[in-house]
């Protein structure tokens, strides 16, 4: 696998479509092109691979919708911090969280709690957690 230098300093001489896979995988992102691209005059390159980036995500998005799980939307946030879709990415986590917790009320164990807090460990309930714990015996 080339390392992000070597692409960032062969962009002028890649394809699109490996920029945008590069962008794909994390290896390089939107904003890097953006910039080195804008700044050595392709703008027409930098304009296809922008249209095709979008759609790339715009794909990622839909896939994190259907898994609608944590991996898919933590991946996909850390993939695109700077989506429009983060804000929904975020509330989806957030009901998953809260139903996660829902569901062991009626069981609240230290197993359970145990699973909350590997799974949400900076989550909502995390401190009752803790506090649940230290009061076992």
């Amino acid at each position: 696998m080339e390392n992000k230098q070597t692409i960032l300093s062969h962009l002028a001489d890649l394809d699109v479509s490996n920029i945008v896979a590069h962008i794909k995988n994390g290896t390089i992102s939107l904003a890097e092109v953006t910039t080195i691209l804008g700044a050595i005059g392709l703008t027409d390159k930098l304009s296809l691979v922008q249209a095709q980036a979008a759609g790339a995500e715009e794909q990622d998005w839909q896939m994190a919708c259907a898994h609608d799980n944590l991996d898919t939307y933590h991946q996909y946030i850390s993939k695109y911090p700077n989506s429009p879709h983060v804000a929904e990415a975020q509330q989806r986590l957030s009901y998953l969280e809260g139903t996660f917790w829902e569901s062991i009320q009626q069981n609240l164990n230290q197993e359970n709690i145990t699973k909350y807090l590997r799974i949400f460990p900076q989550g909502k309930h995390s401190k009752a957690c803790y506090d649940y714990l230290d009061d076992l015996p």
